[in-house]
């Protein structure tokens, strides 16, 4: 009996991988204290990104993930974790349990 295998390719987007526009907060190149006084060197401005989030799960650990067009693999999550994660960024979304919520979320400032 001949079985099909079937090939994927992890960036493959797929008919349920959901089209959001989301306001990416700035990433900081440099943050910390100088004589008392906070200093923060910006890396990146806020930015605000069409992209398709996926649904993933890793040992227990669920969440989406996108690819940015720097090519940056990006992995949001509603809970802090330890698992190891194959992400360039990650951003942690309380309660993020749907693409809207996340987007509400970042719109909101309830992130990190």
């Amino acid at each position: 009996m001949l079985t099909r295998r079937i090939v994927t390719v992890p960036e493959q987007d797929d008919l349920f991988s959901e089209e959001v526009s989301l306001l990416f907060p700035a990433r900081l190149a440099i943050e910390g204290k100088v004589l008392g006084s906070v200093t923060r060197q910006q890396a990146i401005p806020a930015t605000e990104t069409v992209c398709r989030l996926r649904p993933f799960t890793v040992r227990r650990v669920c969440g989406f993930e996108t690819i940015l067009k720097s090519g940056e693999t990006l992995k949001i999550l509603s809970a802090k974790t330890t698992a190891k994660l194959d992400a360039d960024l990650v951003l942690l979304v309380p309660d993020a349990q749907q693409p809207k919520d996340i987007r509400q979320a970042l719109e909101r400032g309830e992130f990190r």
